[in-house]
């Protein structure tokens, strides 16, 4: 806004003045000019840096929200991401025409674990079965750390007789795992409950279907795998 204050007094001055007293007006010019470049060339300078930095925040802002949808003992995702991708995938496999199922898991007797061998025992039989679990689940699923000892498989174009080979899967692992603690091997076992999304049917629905097969697993004895009684007639 200066330097165009000042071309346009400059413009005017030579406008009135006689070839002969130009040359003050053309120093004070050029003087003004060379201020203006070495403003501008300041500027230019603190946009850069000012570009540098606004990436480096993006940068750490996606590092940030990465890092709160992930499970920080158990690495896998968390409620969080659940809420936030599993909506997405719903979608999906319906415009595709793609079934979709969801399988939760509830370690048995966790709390007895805990309140025998301690919280850091307890916490490794959550990374070792949460491991089991990730290496069950494909690309394109959802593997999820509830909280505490739930964890949630979403799986992305599985029907339920499907999903329920892959539950029956880590239900068996778990049961095979050698977890020991002072020279001691403790069993460990899981219980899964399996539901397949139904057409128009939204997100809280289909866990809680799931989550009443896991009832059933645990009322029946545990470390077994059971889906809803309707699920069953339709088997």
């Amino acid at each position: 806004t200066h330097y165009q204050q000042v071309l346009a007094d400059s413009s005017r001055q030579m406008s009135a003045a006689e070839p002969g007293d130009l040359r003050p007006v053309l120093d004070e010019l050029m003087a003004e000019t060379e201020e203006a470049l070495a403003a501008n060339n300041t500027f230019s300078a603190q946009l850069t840096e000012a570009g540098q930095v606004i990436t480096a925040l993006k940068t750490e802002l996606r590092s940030q929200t990465s890092l709160a949808r992930i499970d920080e003992l158990t690495r896998l995702y968390n409620r969080r991401h659940f809420n936030f991708e599993a909506p997405q995938l719903m979608t999906k496999c319906e415009a595709e025409g793609q079934p979709v199922s969801i399988i939760t898991f509830d370690l048995d007797y966790f709390k007895k674990i805990n309140d025998t061998w301690g919280h850091n025992f307890g916490d490794k039989v959550l990374v070792v079965c949460a491991e089991i679990i990730r290496k069950a689940a494909r690309v394109t699923d959802l593997a999820i750390r509830m909280g505490g000892e739930e964890f949630l498989l979403v799986c992305a174009n599985l029907d339920l007789g499907e999903a329920f080979k892959v539950a029956e899967r880590v239900r068996a692992t778990i049961a095979e795992t050698d977890i020991t603690i002072r020279g001691q091997s403790l069993p460990v076992t899981v219980s899964a409950g399996v539901a397949q999304y139904a057409h128009g049917e939204d997100l809280l629905a289909l866990l809680e279907r799931a989550d009443k097969a896991l009832y059933r697993a645990k009322k029946e004895g545990r470390n077994t795998v059971r889906t809803t009684d309707s699920e069953l007639a339709a088997q």
